[in-house]
This record gives C-alpha cells, sequence and structure tokens, in this order.
C-alpha cells in the first residue's frame, strides 16, 4: 500500500497544532477572552515589522474592512488581478464598486503595463498579490499609484514572511491583508489580519472592526474540529478508504466547515465573514506564527530540490524564486497542451493528491465571470497561466524524499 502524500488535507497541522486544538475544544471558556486575539496582534506587528495589526475572521473581512476604511463604494474601481482566488474581487463587490480584472506577467504576479492601461478617472485602489509568495513589482505599481492617485492594498494571504529588498511584504502599501486559511503560510483554519502604518487609518479601520461580532460557538467547534478529522483522515485515507470516508461524513455532517462556500461562486457573502477573530482560532494562529521561520525555510529547500529536478527538462518552466521568497507553492507551468491532465491522472494513480489552485482565472471553478464582472478573453496571459499551471507542494508535511515520486508524476518516468 502506497502512503498518501496529500496537498490540501490541513497540510501545516503538526502534532502539536492538533493537541492544541483539541485541548481547546475541552476550554470553551477559552474562547471568548480578548487577551489570545491582543497577543496574536502584537506578535504579528513585532513580526512584519509595522506599527499596527487589527484581525478578524478571514482575509475576505480584512480585505473588505480596508476599502470600507478607504471610503470606496458605488462608482468607483478597484483593479486587481486576473490569475486570483474569488475570494479577493468578493469584498469588491460587497462594497458597491467594480472589479476591473489586469492581465498577469510571466511570474504569476500583476502586470504593470496592463495596470496601467487600464487605470480610469474611476479607479481609486490596486489589490498587488504576491502570489504563491513571490513579490509583485511593488515598487513601480507604487509608482503608478502615486501617480494616479490610487491607494495600495497589497494581497499577502500567499507572503506571510516574505519579502522584497529586505524588508517585509506588507509594509510597501498603505495597507495590507493576510490569511490564516487552513492551506496558507500558517494556519488558524479561518482567519485574517490587516496591517497598516498610518495612525488615523488604524483608528479608522480598528473602529469598523469593532463593531463586528464574534463568531458562533458552534463556528468556532467547527474550526476546532478541522485538523483533528484532517488529521485522522489523513493518516487512514488508504486503510479501507476510512480516511476518504470519514472526510467526506465530516463534510456532510457539517462537523467541519468549506473553504469557499456555494454563495462565493457568484460573488454572494459566506456566511463567516464580518466577524472578529474567534480568541481560540487566535491561540492555534499563535502557535503557528512561532514555527514559521521553520517552515519557510523548509518550503525555500524544497523550492531549490525541485528546481534542481525539474530545470532543464523540456515542455516544463520552473519558477524564478530568491530567499525572500515565501514559497507558499512552487508552481510549474507546463506547456503541453494534454500535461496538466496526464500529470493529476498519474497522481491519482500513486495516492499524490495534488492542489489544483487556480486552474482557472478566478478559481475555484464553477465561478460565474458574468456575476464578478470578469470577461473571458480580456486577460489572455491569466487565462494561459491557469490553463498551464500546475503546483507542487512545498509545505511542512513534505519532506525532501517525497518529492521523487512527485516529480515522477511531473515527468511521467517509472510511474
Amino acid at each position: 500500500m502506497k502512503s498518501l502524500i496529500h496537498t490540501s488535507l490541513s497540510p501545516n497541522a503538526e502534532a502539536d497544532d492538533v493537541r492544541l486544538a483539541l485541548s481547546l475544544i475541552f476550554a470553551p471558556w477559552k474562547w471568548k477572552r480578548n487577551i489570545f486575539v491582543k497577543t496574536l496582534e502584537k506578535s504579528l506587528e513585532k513580526f512584519l515589522g509595522v506599527q499596527h495589526v487589527i484581525t478578524v475572521d478571514s482575509g475576505r473581512t480584512a480585505l473588505y474592512t480596508i476599502l470600507k476604511s478607504f471610503g470606496i463604494g458605488e462608482g468607483h474601481e478597484v483593479l486587481l488581478q486576473a490569475y486570483t482566488c474569488v475570494a479577493v474581487p468578493e469584498p469588491i463587490l460587497w462594497s458597491g464598486a467594480k472589479p476591473v480584472y489586469v492581465d498577469s506577467a510571466d511570474d504569476f504576479t500583476i502586470d504593470v503595463a496592463d495596470l496601467e492601461k487600464k487605470i480610469t478617472a474611476k479607479s481609486k485602489a490596486v489589490i498587488v498579490q504576491h502570489t504563491f509568495g513571490k513579490s509583485a513589482d511593488i515598487e513601480n505599481i507604487i509608482l503608478i499609484a502615486r501617480k494616479h492617485k490610487l491607494f495600495v492594498i497589497e494581497d499577502c494571504a500567499h507572503a506571510l514572511g516574505g519579502k522584497f529588498k529586505n524588508s517585509m511584504l506588507g509594509a510597501f502599501g498603505d495597507a495590507a491583508f493576510f490569511s490564516f486559511g487552513r492551506d496558507k503560510i500558517i494556519s488558524s483554519v479561518f482567519g485574517g489580519a490587516i496591517a497598516v502604518k498610518d495612525e488615523q487609518l488604524y483608528k479608522k479601520i480598528n473602529n469598523i472592526a469593532d463593531n463586528y461580532p464574534l463568531p458562533s460557538n458552534w463556528w468556532v467547534l467547527q474550526q476546532l474540529m478541522h485538523p483533528i478529522v484532517l488529521s485522522i483522515s489523513k493518516f487512514t485515507y488508504n486503510f479501507l478508504s476510512f480516511g476518504k470516508i470519514f472526510l467526506e461524513v465530516s463534510k456532510r455532517l457539517h462537523i467541519i466547515s468549506k473553504a469557499v462556500e456555494r454563495v462565493e461562486l457568484s460573488g454572494g457573502k459566506p456566511s463567516f465573514v464580518f466577524h472578529k477573530f474567534s480568541p481560540a482560532l487566535a491561540m492555534l494562529a499563535s502557535n503557528q506564527l512561532k514555527k514559521i521561520s521553520r517552515f519557510n525555510s523548509h518550503r525555500l529547500s524544497l523550492m531549490s530540490a525541485y528546481t534542481k529536478r525539474l530545470d532543464s527538462l523540456k515542455n516544463i518552466q520552473t519558477p524564478l524564486f530568491d530567499k525572500g521568497h515565501a514559497g507558499l507553492r512552487y508552481t510549474i507551468i507546463i506547456t503541453n497542451t494534454n500535461g496538466i491532465s496526464d500529470i493529476f491522472a498519474r497522481a491519482k494513480k500513486s495516492k499524490i493528491l495534488l492542489g489544483d489552485w487556480y486552474a482557472t482565472v478566478l478559481a475555484p471553478c464553477g465561478v460565474n465571470y458574468e456575476k464578478v464582472g470578469y470577461v473571458f478573453g480580456s486577460c489572455p496571459q491569466a487565462e494561459y497561466l491557469a490553463a498551464h499551471s500546475l503546483n507542487l507542494p512545498t509545505h511542512v508535511g513534505i519532506e525532501l524524499h517525497m518529492i521523487e515520486p512527485i516529480i515522477r508524476c511531473v515527468t511521467g518516468d517509472n510511474v
């Protein structure tokens, strides 16, 4: 029986994280203690080198709160790249503004030339996504933004701990937001943060966030169950399919929650947004933050190993990266039209669960482009990247020896 190599089954959760989640289930009095949230915020301020951090329930709520603090709403436009998740344009739509999609550069970040072409008199802000932990061309973007009087919002959902010229990503724009989702750099299953330098902007954001209620106890329990359920599922996945069945039953019985709710495929609001950050989940995030240096060093070592094995192969383009890359995913481009589907077939046969992040512009698959304001064909490079890119795992659960069967799935050798 081959062991399971996974990408999306709560990859960051280690034994201490599972034990912490289990202990919190039996200590519900800690779920309301705001000191755990404040401790995390102070730790993030120190780690990022910014004056203020405010945490909320998700990256979606974080972005919406930033937009609201800037007074962005009806009649305004917000620029963002098309190679992204539907979770990014959603808050723009909720604010009443219009998302304007910009094409992508070859490195999966926003195309600076296309960005400037799409700025209009209605443009109010640009969201700069540091895709998979790779810094965007932030200096030139800021120059363009200042020229056109745009707010700069850094999307660091993939990039906690990433750097540009020895400064932390998230410290360049007017504001930045982060995500602690189940498959991000650090994970508390759900969670988001806002980083700001300006005191007046901090007060505006804090006033908005302070009016959000705490999430329900049931919702908090679902998130605490997530690392426990996924840990059991992962280690029993191949045993008479028990783990796979257990995971599916847990989803159907709502013992754990979904990362993306169906309403979001049309730009709607999921049930979990507009809440404060749960103190219980803040404890999970704090525990993960203590390990971030090890996590990110591990990711970079795997990226180097992947490049050493794949860089010279035909039909594969490997990513450029340096020590500032946060390394959330190792994203390759398969130039062969049928290459992606062939790799997934080989991976499935080999019990390797590869993630399909951004298999389409505005991931996940099934997004209603009309509802979220995207016109297919308007960002051809982003669409090409989505159709030809494949993410190889770099999380702490992937040991160095595990990349060999992954590489064989990519190359088709001896599977």
